[in-house]
């Protein structure tokens, strides 16, 4: 019998005897079958321990009787133990699984979200990358300009100062 068998056959026969009816104790008469010799035919070894327990003056319908009354019990144990394995089954399998589905449905909305921001990053960079690259081209053209005047300038300055100096040199 394993450590599990035994710990919750212990539990059965405390319930029993817990239950037992003061005329008939079956746990003694079953005590008192297995004390009986193994070479004797099982039907003897059943009479024998009844002669035993019959000895206190019980009868025959009262043992069956009381005997009935382990089966009754054993019963209502299993009701119990069932109720409790279902109460388990609720807190220790079927809460947790509860809870995967719903930490798997928030994942899945998370990597959702995420592949969201991803696209919008994705756009914010391109946007950017649109951005310097329009500032650097008005940049250039900026500078081109600047520079195209600078020379227009210059050139014009420089004639307007050779016309000066040409006058200049008329009015000596």
């Amino acid at each position: 019998m394993g450590s599990k068998t035994k710990k919750f056959a212990d539990i059965l026969l405390r319930a029993m005897q817990s239950a037992t009816r003061q005329e008939f104790d079956y746990l003694a008469f079953r005590k008192n079958l297995k004390h009986q010799s193994d070479h004797l035919p099982l039907d003897q070894k059943y009479q024998a321990a009844f002669q035993a327990t019959a000895k206190e003056g019980v009868t025959l319908r009262h043992a069956l009787q009381a005997a009935r009354q382990p089966s009754d019990i054993m019963q209502e144990e299993g009701y119990k133990f069932r109720d409790v394995l279902r109460k388990q089954q609720q807190e220790k399998v079927k809460t947790p699984q509860d809870r995967l589905h719903t930490l798997s449905k928030e994942i899945e909305k998370k990597k959702k979200q995420i592949e969201q921001l991803q696209k919008e990053v994705a756009t914010l960079d391109q946007e950017t990358a649109n951005l310097r690259q329009s500032a650097e081209e008005a940049s250039d053209t900026i500078r081109e300009t600047a520079a195209d005047f600078q020379s227009a300038l210059t050139i014009m300055l420089n004639q307007v100062q050779e016309d000066i100096d040409a006058l200049k040199k008329l009015h000596k």
